[in-house]
């Protein structure tokens, strides 16, 4: 029902009780206890959660061993809750525990272990240790492909993530060379005038334009407006804004009228949707005005 708060009240006199009654180690107090650690983080309260759950693992290591599927889940949890408080070397060091466990007992190509390897290249990118998540990302990916196929969304949301990477990088090449790889996937798999397609579309034309290729760029972006013209409208938010990066970069190109004519129907379509008033049409209004200096010199 949604009442944590009550949940926890009764989790708190349910493990009080089975700690009297079958003992602090017997399975369903720790079943409880960890139920009463999940309930304080449903409450936000992870500090307790990862107390709580420190003391389950340490009880499931003594009683089952640091190696049953139980054991790890534990662990695994403890460090999905260290992330979640902003705990990110703790959060390392329990992924990197689990992951190397893991493979010991169900090898590196169980679908356990993989979950478990994404995770860490996740904390690994917070940690703001981009180089690391990279390399857990491609093996992740190298893994998936292997495994699950390269068409499996698991493996595209992996193919995904290492081209973000890349972007923090600053290797706008690779960026670019794997958002065509997943531009064509989802163009295969869901279409290419799926929401998700058009966004990777999207994201190609901005890695060109950072790469420097502004044709390719404008040619991109022209694609993304007709394709959102079509499906959303030509007053979505989504369709203005790829018009507002299509103008952009054919002013880069020194295209000045097309710049100027684009930002002329981006303002007029602003001031219709979003009124004269607001930031984002006041903003065309001053690039308009900046285009048509451009014009008249």
């Amino acid at each position: 029902l949604g009442d944590h708060k009550k949940a926890l009240e009764l989790n708190e006199k349910v493990y009080a009780l089975r700690c009297k009654i079958p003992g602090s180690e017997h399975p369903s107090t720790l079943t409880t206890l960890n139920n009463l650690a999940s309930t304080y983080g449903k409450l936000g309260d992870h500090k307790k959660e990862a107390e709580l759950e420190a003391k389950v693992y340490a009880l499931r290591c003594k009683i089952l061993g640091s190696e049953h599927p139980d054991t790890l889940t534990t662990l695994n949890n403890l460090a999905v809750t260290y992330y979640q408080f902003g705990n990110h070397e703790k959060a390392v060091e329990m992924f990197e525990k689990v992951y190397t466990t893991e493979c010991k007992i169900l090898g590196e190509e169980h679908p356990r272990t993989l979950n478990t390897l994404n995770n860490l290249a996740y904390t690994y990118d917070e940690l703001g240790d981009h180089q690391k998540a990279v390399e857990t990302f491609e093996k992740v990916y190298a893994l998936r492909c292997k495994i699950l196929g390269e068409q499996h969304p698991d493996t595209i949301t992996t193919l995904s993530n290492l081209d973000y990477i890349y972007s923090k990088l600053g290797d706008h090449k690779k960026e670019a060379e794997l958002k065509e790889k997943l531009y064509a996937l989802r163009c295969k798999i869901l279409g290419e005038e799926h929401p998700d397609t058009l966004t990777t579309l999207n994201n190609l034309a901005t890695s060109y334009y950072q790469l420097g290729n502004l044709e390719k760029a404008t040619e991109t972006f022209e694609k993304v407006y007709a394709l959102r013209c079509k499906i959303l409208g030509e007053e979505h938010p989504y369709t203005l804004t790829t018009l507002n990066n299509l103008a952009w970069t054919e002013d880069k190109l020194d295209n000045h009228e097309r710049a100027f004519k684009l930002q002329e129907k981006l303002y007029t379509l602003r001031c219709k949707v979003l009124g004269e008033n607001d930031p984002l049409t006041l903003k065309s209004k001053d690039r308009l005005e900046e285009y048509r200096k451009k014009l008249d010199f």
